[in-house]
């Protein structure tokens, strides 16, 4: 049951995934079989930066302004080099084949697929196992299983 807790709550944070091409699906492929874990530690930085800047998180959080702009100029580098260089093919034939909503999804894909492997990460998961040992599993398995 805890599996079943821990796993439900990982997958919050990961939206369902939109029907895409063949070539936004090759895109999709070409930035998660290109991503290093280097690449998964800016991506993670860069999220955390971005989501103190939310006023319920900002308290919780000593980012300074260098570590902000360091966080983006690092994920904007990250960027360019998979549009650029690394999967700059790809780009082209969803674009011109699929137009721009292809680019959308395939990063949405590829970024379903990165978040999940960065919450497989042991510091993550024995966050939410503890986590999951705070809640009132009765009541929850009550809540799922009425109307």
């Amino acid at each position: 049951m805890k599996k079943f807790i821990i796993l439900m709550l990982i997958s919050l944070g990961i939206s369902t995934p939109a029907i895409s091409g063949e070539h936004a699906n090759a895109l999709s492929q070409c930035l998660v079989s290109n991503t290093t874990e280097e690449d998964k530690g800016v991506m993670a930085r860069w999220v955390f930066s971005t989501l103190s800047q939310h006023p319920s998180i900002g308290s919780m959080s000593t980012l300074t302004k260098s570590a902000t702009t360091t966080a983006d100029r690092d994920m904007a580098q990250l960027v360019e080099t998979f549009m650029y260089n690394k999967c700059k093919d790809q780009v082209k034939n969803a674009l011109q084949n699929e137009g721009p909503k292809a680019i959308e999804l395939s990063i949405r894909q590829y970024a379903q697929v990165t978040g999940q492997e960065i919450l497989k990460d042991p510091s993550i998961t024995n966050n939410v196992t503890n986590l999951a040992q705070r809640l009132d599993m009765m009541k929850l398995f009550q809540a799922l299983m009425t109307d």
